[in-house]
């Protein structure tokens, strides 16, 4: 959906000093390194004026910072870390995903709506599982719920700290909150339901923008959103510049890359903090404030349920933006 946008916006015909947007496309491994090193190669051999990306928190902190460096913005389509919605700490990095913060008070919201008062907590041992344990844990708090127990789950092994059928079956609570990686997802519940460990799992809230669509990843949804995001403010910062006669996308030449840096960096962030127009996943705006993009949250609530084929994911519940919980209601849009 990235490249999408791209040729979606050569297809309209938008061009920067009469020049077809283009884009650069990279893949990175688990090296947290690798992405800013791959962007270093990049900036040396052409002016890159924004990023669409990462899409793991702990790549998005390193690039975040280095961005802030050289004045280019970093629109994320998948990152969620709640510490990356200040403004202030990272102001030149936007998401157009709801970050935990969201997640989180939909949660609260759900276990007051069914008057729930406690949880186990399972997440993974990185910045986005500890930053969503951290944020749920003090929302809880607030709002006087109960994690009753955090359990690891492990990158390195790829399994639960500890044995958790006892951690289930000693526990007086039988809501559990997994906040792993999707991929992960199939093999925890296998190894719950193996030991007939009965609970129920308030788990997979996936921010969906149309009801009834699951053949499109939703992360592609807001990858399509983010780079839409960084070209519109790009061709409004070239129609406010028409009469100026230095260069949209020139950059202070350094053969360093951590030193060289967008010389319009301030009208590009500007304009791209004002950005406002309807996206494929809803409405896409943000303010000076908060990196976070206003409203856009579509969280389901799906029951876990077992079939001929495996483990199904049922939706039953759903919420948008900050209204309550409702009864999901299976529809099929088109647009």
């Amino acid at each position: 959906m990235f490249k999408t946008a791209v040729l979606l916006s050569q297809k309209y015909n938008r061009r920067i000093e009469e020049q077809l947007i283009g884009w650069r496309s990279e893949e990175t491994d688990g090296d947290i390194i690798d992405p800013l090193s791959k962007t270093c190669q990049a900036l040396s051999v052409s002016n890159i004026v924004g990023i669409v990306g990462p899409g793991l928190s702990r790549k998005a902190h390193l690039l975040a910072a280095f961005s802030k460096r050289i004045g280019i913005p970093v629109i994320s389509y998948r990152v969620t870390d709640p510490e990356l919605s200040d403004q202030n700490a990272f102001p030149n990095f936007y998401r157009t995903v709801p970050s935990d913060n969201s997640t989180a008070l939909a949660i609260v919201k759900l276990f007051i709506q069914f008057n729930s008062t406690s949880c186990i907590l399972i997440y993974q041992n990185d910045p986005f599982g500890s930053g969503a344990a951290k944020v749920i844990h003090e929302l809880f708090i607030h709002n006087d719920l109960l994690v009753e127990k955090f359990i690891i789950f492990d990158l390195a092994t790829l399994r639960i700290r500890g044995d958790l059928k006892t951690y289930l079956m000693n526990s007086a609570t039988r809501i559990v909150i997994l906040w792993v990686q999707p991929n992960y997802v199939h093999s925890i519940l296998s190894n719950a339901l193996k030991h007939d460990a009965a609970y129920q799992i308030w788990q997979k809230y996936e921010p969906e923008s149309f009801p009834g669509s699951t053949k499109v990843n939703f992360y592609a949804l807001f990858a399509f959103n983010a780079t839409w995001s960084l070209i519109q403010s790009l061709d409004k910062l070239c129609s406010t510049m028409r009469n100026d006669s230095s260069s949209y996308v020139s950059f202070t030449e350094s053969s360093l890359c951590f030193h060289r840096r967008f010389v319009h960096s301030d009208l590009l962030l500007n304009t791209l903090s004002r950005t406002d127009f309807l996206g494929v996943s809803g409405p896409i705006k943000f303010t000076s404030n908060t990196t976070d993009r206003i409203n856009g949250s579509h969280y389901y609530v799906q029951n876990v349920q077992r079939s001929s084929n495996g483990l199904n994911f049922v939706p039953v519940l759903e919420y948008v933006d900050s209204d309550d919980w409702k009864m999901f209601k299976d529809t099929s849009v088109i647009i």
